[in-house]
C-alpha cells in the first residue's frame, strides 16, 4: 500500500485525514470488485457551532486538481505529524500527485467549498489510501463526508492504515466503526509503527 500519512474525519484542527504515503513500501493486500461511479454528493455542513452553513461538494478529482491535492497533503502532513521521517522531497510528492491524480475512474475524490479544494481521498477497491483535509478546515465534517463517500463506494468493507502515534485519527476511525485488525513495528518508509483498521457494516 502506498503511504503518505494517516487520519480520518476531522479529529483536530491541524490533523490530516487518513492516508497512505505514495512512496511507502507497504503494498495493498487484496481488492474488492470494481465499483460504479456514484453521482456527486452535495451536502450542507454546519460550521462554527452551527452559526452558519457551508456548501460542500464531493466530486471525482480531475488531473488539474493535482497541485491543490499535493499542497493539502504536504501541509497537513507537516502540521499534524512533524515527527515523521520524510523519505522524499516536496517536489517528489508534487510530481507523484501530478502523475497519478485522475489516472482511473471512481478512485480520486475531492471536497470543494465554493471554488476551493479543502480535502481529498483516494479509494482503491476497499482500500482507503489517502484522506486529508486542508489545515484550517478541520472539524467541519469534511473528512466525515469523504469517509461516507468511501462507504458508499465500497459498502461491504473498507480498510486503511494509520500511524500508531496518530491518536486523534485512530479515535476518529474507531468512532466511525473501524476496528484495529493488525499492527506493525514500522514496515514503511517512515519507519513509523502503524495499525491497520477495517470497517464492515453492522449486521
Amino acid at each position: 500500500m502506498e503511504r503518505i500519512g494517516k487520519v480520518l474525519a476531522d479529529p483536530s484542527p491541524a490533523q490530516p485525514l487518513i492516508g497512505t504515503d505514495p512512496h511507502s513500501a507497504k503494498k495493498t493486500r487484496g481488492r474488492v470488485g470494481s465499483v460504479s461511479p456514484l453521482s456527486d454528493i452535495r451536502v450542507q455542513c454546519p460550521r462554527d457551532r452551527g452559526e452558519f452553513m457551508e456548501r460542500i461538494e464531493i466530486r471525482e478529482a480531475a488531473r488539474g486538481d493535482a497541485p491543490a491535492i499535493a499542497e493539502i497533503h504536504l501541509t497537513a502532513r507537516r502540521e499534524a505529524m512533524p515527527y515523521l521521517h520524510r523519505p522524499h522531497t516536496d517536489d517528489d510528492a508534487r510530481a507523484y500527485f501530478a502523475r497519478v491524480v485522475g489516472d482511473r475512474p471512481s478512485a480520486w475524490w475531492v471536497a470543494r467549498v465554493e471554488d476551493q479544494i479543502v480535502g481529498f481521498m483516494l479509494i482503491d477497491g476497499k482500500d482507503i489510501d489517502h484522506l486529508y483535509v486542508r489545515p484550517g478546515w478541520q472539524r467541519r465534517g469534511i473528512g466525515l463526508f469523504l469517509l461516507n463517500k468511501a462507504k458508499a463506494l465500497s459498502p461491504q468493507r473498507l480498510e486503511l492504515w494509520a500511524f500508531q502515534r496518530n491518536t486523534n485519527a485512530r479515535a476518529f476511525y474507531e468512532a466511525q466503526g473501524f476496528r484495529a485488525v493488525a499492527y506493525t513495528d514500522g514496515r514503511n518508509e517512515e519507519n513509523e509503527p502503524d495499525v491497520k483498521y477495517a470497517w464492515e457494516p453492522a449486521r
